[in-house]
Order: structure tokens, then C-alpha cells, then sequence
């Protein structure tokens, strides 16, 4: 039974909870990894990848042109989008 409905019955979609209160609630599987340890997971494969994560805030005027590319292009994230526009700034940076 989902913790939010009184009355419940098994619905035929795996997962799924049927109740008098709302239609449908999804029921959290016992097994279920924490979120913290997918994030850190994906995070060692990144690294094994010789990726390395980054975290960094942005003026909301930048953050909505950059959305405007990753739509123009056709990107399901910002990331490569920033990505190409570090390696042109490093490439073409006048060396010191």
C-alpha cells in the first residue's frame, strides 16, 4: 500500500498503487539505491572516463543564451555546449 492512500489496490502497471484518494501513486521499490550514491557512481565513471565534474554559477543573461544554443543545436544539456566554447577560448587565448 502507498503510504499516502488509505484504500489500495496492486494496479497492472509494476510499481504502481491504485487508491480512492488519487488514481495513481508510485510506490518506492525496497531496493531502491539513494540518490547520493548514484550521483557518486556516475561521478567515478565520469572520473574513469577523465572526466572531472564541475559546479559553477552563471549570470541568468548567459545561462539563457546558452539554453537558446543547446535548443539551436539540438543538445539535451549545457555541457557541451560549454565544453566547445572553453576549448575555442583556450585555443585561441594569447599565450602568457
Amino acid at each position: 500500500m502507498c503510504v499516502f492512500c488509505s484504500v489500495a489496490t496492486q494496479s497492472p502497471i509494476q510499481g504502481v498503487v491504485e487508491s480512492e484518494e488519487s488514481r495513481f501513486h508510485v510506490t518506492m521499490s525496497r531496493t531502491a539505491i539513494p540518490v547520493k550514491e548514484k550521483v557518486a557512481a556516475h561521478r567515478e565513471r565520469l572520473k574513469a572516463a577523465g572526466r572531472i565534474y564541475v559546479n559553477t554559477d552563471l549570470p541568468a543573461d548567459l545561462v539563457a543564451r546558452l539554453d537558446q544554443i543547446k535548443e539551436a543545436k539540438g543538445v539535451s544539456s549545457r555541457a557541451p555546449i560549454i565544453e566547445e566554447a572553453l576549448r575555442f577560448y583556450i585555443e585561441n587565448a594569447p599565450r602568457t
